[in-house]
């Protein structure tokens, strides 16, 4: 694991802990009322082979959200005079996270950094169909523009004999803020801008705050009405 590797799992393991109020101080497992021991927040997986049994560089543990999201995280810097700023997605990273996922029924993701770049730095990926799923779970409202697809444009530079696809970081910057897709082993994958990914979970969890304030209400004027009728 290199070290700028190790950065941004940290710094992806405290995205999502900030949802729930947590820090990495907290315990990873803990009892719940019944003695049983459960994951108690979302960590980075250490690479020292202790856990070989979890894959993935980041498990999210966050209640409120549909499917539990285990993240490959990628940080590689390359750079060429005619491109700039470039990362090579091999192929193998989806393949591997995706089968891991399967497994313990959760989404994968794959999370990559442009390094040296100032502006739209962290990009994620993930299947459409399960991005499609978690924007069927939460109404966007006034963020509705953000998922407005765009299939039609060529996204990414396919490489079949080194089982790669150049993503290219100026080429990204000169798309507008809608879904693009590229396709990896003849199936589509959603590339979003971190941007546009933490709106996606922010709104899961007003979604979340905005239940659970409707569920009190509700609570509450059953038990007014329980005795009111005493």
């Amino acid at each position: 694991m290199s070290h700028l590797g190790y950065q941004l799992e940290s710094e992806i393991e405290d995205f999502f802990l900030s949802f729930t109020g947590q820090t990495k101080h907290d315990p990873i497992l803990k009892a719940d009322d019944n003695g049983l021991i459960r994951l108690n927040r979302t960590f980075r997986i250490p690479t020292s082979g202790a856990m070989d049994s979890m894959a993935g560089d980041v498990v999210t543990c966050i209640p409120w959200l549909p499917c539990q999201l285990k993240i490959e995280a990628k940080s590689r810097y390359e750079k060429t005079k005619k491109d700039g700023s470039i990362i090579f997605i091999e192929h193998e990273w989806i393949r591997k996270n995706n089968k891991e996922a399967i497994i313990d029924n959760q989404i994968p993701l794959l999370a990559f950094t442009f390094k040296k770049v100032k502006q739209d730095r962290l990009w994620w990926l993930l299947k459409d169909g399960d991005l499609q799923h978690l924007i069927q779970k939460v109404s966007f409202d006034c963020h509705a523009r953000h998922w407005r697809r765009e299939s039609g444009i060529h996204i990414g530079h396919l490489n079949k004999k080194k089982d790669k696809t150049k993503l290219i970081h100026k080429e990204l910057l000169a798309l507008n803020d809608n879904i693009h897709l590229l396709t990896i082993d003849n199936e589509h994958y959603a590339l979003l801008r971190h941007k546009d990914f933490e709106t996606l979970m922010k709104t899961h969890k007003r979604n979340d705050e905005k239940f659970k304030r409707q569920a009190a209400v509700i609570a509450k004027r059953r038990r007014v009405g329980y005795v009111q009728d005493k």
